[in-house]
């Protein structure tokens, strides 16, 4: 319904704001292949897809509102069902300033299984659970780094000085077990250098091990009680 501003209507504003308003826009390949349909409430990674991980955290908003009350930061992910998370991330809520600063744990959306669909939605409310501001953020838009992002209100008018600092990390998702693998593919020199690291720790070791027992050995020896006549136990 195009006549009540709720969160539908911005999700479908931020998607088409990409585009420059204007144009049109093409569903992901994988809706439009005629040879392997795609089931929209799948789970796992699609053929030929690449899923995304998204690490996102919120450090300051600044001028987020005028008014004495205490804010905090929302994120919420809209795509297929499976990457559809709603109310999951937020800040607490700390005494408004012209910068709160938060600096909270990063949040991680850990897999995103089309990232082409994927609508980031990031609002900043208050105590009472208005609405402050709001931007809507395509996945693959996302730069990572340390981004200032601009709020909008609900007609998607942005607003003057209200913005949020984060930091955005976005990566290949990697399956459970197989981070090793990937770090090795990351930095194979790195990867080399620690374990050439530990190879010399582990000689090292043994090393010592081995005089610790030839040292032993010897004392045990030297503990030993000698036979009348100077003759060492065993002796003719």
């Amino acid at each position: 319904n195009f006549q009540t501003l709720d969160i539908p209507m911005q999700v479908n504003q931020g998607k088409f704001e990409y585009n420059g308003l204007c144009g049109y826009l093409l569903k992901p390949e994988v809706y439009r292949r005629t040879d392997k349909p795609l089931y929209p409430f799948v789970e796992s990674p699609i053929d030929g897809v690449v899923a995304a991980q998204l690490s996102l955290q919120v450090i300051s908003g600044q001028f987020l509102t005028p008014n004495r009350t205490n804010v905090s930061v929302e994120l919420d992910m809209f795509g297929l069902p499976a990457d559809t998370v709603r109310r999951r991330f937020k800040t607490k809520f700390l005494p408004n300033d012209a910068c709160v600063v938060w600096n909270a744990e990063p949040f991680v959306f850990r897999k995103v299984v089309l990232a082409d669909l994927a609508l980031l939605r990031i609002a900043a409310v208050d105590a009472q659970g208005v609405l402050l501001g709001v931007r809507i953020l395509p996945l693959d838009g996302l730069e990572p780094g340390y981004r200032y992002i601009h709020l909008r209100n609900d007609f998607n008018q942005p607003l003057a000085l209200s913005s949020i600092l984060v930091k955005i990390s976005v990566k290949a998702y990697i399956p459970e077990g197989f981070g090793e693998y990937a770090r090795w593919l990351e930095d194979p020199i790195r990867y080399m250098s620690e374990i050439d690291k530990r190879s010399s720790q582990l000689r090292q070791l043994m090393e010592e091990e081995e005089f610790e027992e030839e040292e032993s050995t010897g004392a045990q020896l030297n503990k030993q009680p000698k036979q009348p006549g100077g003759k060492q136990p065993g002796g003719k």
